[in-house]
């Protein structure tokens, strides 16, 4: 397999999504073991999308044709599998079968008021159950996205502690809906980063949180709870993630490329310094309300890039709340940060105007 020239190195930093301790470094970021990429592989279909590892091998696929490459440990074609349908944007496997995410409308259901009056009509989507060996549908579940006419909005897939989770990012907000397959009339909406693909890496459920497309360069665990705790800065735009018990492998959709970085260390698996808490913030009007857990003036409030730049905000304080006003703010991620004697309270916020 012919492989990419990358220039530039992949560094790893631990950042606060959401927090507050009593014991925090001033600096919100830190930078851990630097975690640079080993090489890249030219993927055998244009674009990928969907991206996993079974143990054995990778399997990838792209929105528009409907097969799985097969690939071996050094992303060498070994087969291939042809499935009933495209548009796939997710694989994960369970017990040596595939589960399949597609970002393909399959019908509406309607919502009804109390009165008997419809609402209005929730798109519904699917996962499939595959045999890897014949590419045949085994099983599936349906679920609605309650989104009142929105589509295309499933971006990613993983099976995980017998459940399977869905990233979606229409509708109301953006979330993973986590379906089960022994109750398939069962379904759970976890607030989420705007995630895209994920994987599972030891115990816990990884993911990368996007933009405005499926394509993103923030790295974190995602909880049940919506506190997404750790963020690694990866060196491309990623559609998708696995891991293959030693190195984390990036889907570069853009460049159609599979990265593999070096081994990850026990000390580039470190928990976050700070438990999820948290501000309340809002945005309305180009101003941004935040909310701390105690009265605004006795609050030092401070907003920073996620590579630790701190910005110069316009900021008001209006009783019980801190006003920061973003008419001129570049588009991107921001942490905000507010500071009280040795307690940190810090929220990330994507601003797109």
């Amino acid at each position: 397999m012919r492989k990419l020239q990358y220039r530039r190195n992949f560094h790893v930093f631990l950042c606060i999504l959401f927090g507050a301790c009593s014991f925090c470094h001033a600096q919100f970021s830190i930078k851990l073991d630097s975690l640079d990429m080993v090489t890249a592989y030219y993927s055998p279909l244009r674009n990928p999308r969907a991206f996993e590892f079974d143990g054995t091998y990778f399997w990838v696929a792209n929105l528009s044709e409907p097969v799985f490459y097969k690939l071996d440990i050094n992303a060498n074609k070994v087969d291939t599998l042809v499935v009933p349908f495209n548009r796939i944007v997710g694989i994960t496997f369970h017990d040596g079968e595939m589960w399949v995410a597609r970002d393909t409308v399959i019908g509406t259901s309607p919502v009804i008021s109390t009165n008997g009056d419809t609402l209005y009509y929730e798109n519904n989507y699917c996962v499939y159950r595959i045999s890897p060996d014949n590419g045949t549908v085994l099983d599936s579940i349906r679920f609605a996205d309650g989104s009142g006419g929105l589509k295309d909005h499933i971006w990613g897939i993983a099976y995980h502690k017998n459940n399977i989770y869905v990233s979606y990012n229409g509708g109301w907000g953006p979330c993973t809906y986590k379906l089960y397959p022994d109750n398939k009339d069962s379904l759970d909406k976890l607030m989420s980063a705007h995630p895209s693909g994920m994987t599972v890496i030891g115990d816990e459920r990884w993911g990368i949180a996007v933009g405005t497309t499926c394509d993103g360069n923030l790295l974190s665990i995602l909880s049940e709870t919506g506190s997404d705790s750790v963020i690694y800065i990866t060196p491309v735009s990623v559609a998708d993630i696995t891991f293959d018990g030693e190195h984390i492998w990036l889907c570069d959709r853009k460049n159609s490329s599979l990265c593999k970085m070096v081994k990850i260390t026990a000390s580039a698996q470190v928990q976050p310094v700070c438990q999820p808490y948290g501000l309340t913030v809002y945005k309305s009007n180009k101003i941004i309300s935040v909310f701390p857990p105690a009265p605004a003036a006795d609050f030092n409030f401070s907003v920073y890039t996620l590579h630790g730049r701190k910005c110069s905000p316009v900021i008001y304080r209006d009783g019980n709340r801190l006003q920061w006003h973003v008419k001129s703010v570049a588009n991107g991620w921001y942490i905000l940060q507010c500071t009280n004697g040795s307690k940190q309270y810090r929220k990330q916020l994507y601003i797109a105007q």
